[in-house]
């Protein structure tokens, strides 16, 4: 597996902010070939995304549309959250 400098940078962001002791996530975004993973892209949670102490739902909407934008840029996919 790879992970692009700027995916990683938003994993790490996302995290920082979930310093309340919520879950949080939010989708990745890449190529996934036979023999490997590359990780392009990381969203976050989206606006309408619940958290609880060991719960968390993303926001589709924000993931869609999210994963549109990556397909436009440079064909990513949805390959993990």
């Amino acid at each position: 597996m790879t992970i692009t400098d700027v995916a990683l940078s938003a994993i790490a962001r996302e995290a920082l902010r979930s310093v309340d002791g919520l879950e949080t996530g939010g989708i990745l975004l890449g190529n996934d070939a036979t023999d490997r993973i590359d990780i392009r892209h990381a969203g976050g949670p989206g606006p309408n995304a619940t958290s609880g102490e060991r719960s968390f739902m993303r926001d589709l909407g924000h993931a869609r549309r999210l994963a549109d934008s990556a397909w436009s840029e440079d064909r990513s996919q949805w390959v993990g959250e």
